[in-house]
């Protein structure tokens, strides 16, 4: 997640290797913990790596890169070994009931063809209600494979593409919650009551009268 440089907090190291790695360039206040940086997924070689203002170090850190092309500031998340009684432990990191800032939405169609135009949403009790159910929904493991398939169905599963997409773009509907600070929350909605947020490997259940109102909005 590509953000701007107001996000950037306390220098803890420079990568070395494409195993997210962090060597201790003299600056650090203390021990890194490497093997939890080693679940930030993807971070290159060379980059100066920081903590992230207003946002635990364990749940999300800042690379920054300056080279003949230009500067890059990316976001990476850890989203692995979560013990979730509900989803409050993960949006709640995300800081995203007290520092949403605006929000979007596409159908799925211009979603799953890449088209850039969002609808906004008015920010209102629907929303903040949902949000509520959001933090109190009841995870559900994607190692159910009958639960993972019933969500995330396959083109090839459907006759024709068209079928796919007609089918889809009825049960699928996604939001962008967008906070204060640059940061962004894309959530997946699914018609039986179900949300995902991408790199999780859990989907969860949330009251169906939030849900419904929500979904209802997105029209």
């Amino acid at each position: 997640m590509e953000i701007g440089k107001e996000l950037i907090d306390k220098k803890i190291g420079v990568t070395w290797d494409l195993m997210s790695e962090i060597q201790d360039n003299g600056t650090s206040a203390g021990y890194i913990d490497l093997e939890a940086l080693k679940d930030f997924a993807s971070i290159s070689e060379g980059d100066e790596v920081y903590t992230a203002k207003g946002y635990d170090e364990s749940f999300r850190l800042i690379t920054y890169t300056k080279n003949e092309y230009g500067e890059y500031v990316n976001l990476w998340e850890c989203l692995n070994d979560f013990i979730l009684a509900d989803g409050s432990y993960v949006f709640g990191m995300m800081n995203i009931r007290e520092n949403l800032g605006s929000a979007t939405w596409k159908s799925f169609n211009n979603w799953n063809n890449g088209i850039i135009e969002e609808k906004e949403i008015t920010i209102d009790d629907t929303v903040n209600s949902f949000i509520d159910s959001m933090y109190k929904g009841t995870p559900y493991s994607l190692e159910d494979e009958s639960l993972r398939n019933e969500l995330f169905d396959k083109e090839s599963n459907y006759s024709s593409e068209e079928d796919y997409a007609d089918i889809n773009e009825e049960s699928q509907k996604f939001i962008f919650l967008k906070m204060k600070d640059g940061t962004k929350a894309e959530i997946r909605l699914f018609k039986n009551g179900y949300i995902y947020y991408s790199g999780l490997n859990f989907a969860f259940k949330l009251d169906e009268e939030s849900f419904n109102n929500m979904w209802n909005k997105l029209n």
